[in-house]
């Protein structure tokens, strides 16, 4: 039996999630890939946050 649209999508993403999730190293992908983009955990925390994003020095 073949999946549907909307449930081979959701399968997909279930497995993604778990092979994330059960990935050691991801919490340094993730740090190293905001660094990549000036970016920091403590920036897109404070985003949550507040809603508002974090001043830059970057161009105007």
């Amino acid at each position: 039996m073949a999946l549907g649209g909307s449930e081979s999508g959701r399968s997909r993403e279930t497995n993604t999630a778990g092979y994330l999730l059960g990935t050691a190293l991801l919490p340094n992908y993730i740090e190293d890939a905001l660094s990549a983009f000036d970016g920091s955990c403590g920036d897109f925390e404070e985003r949550e946050v507040t809603g508002v994003p974090p001043a830059t020095g970057g161009l105007d």
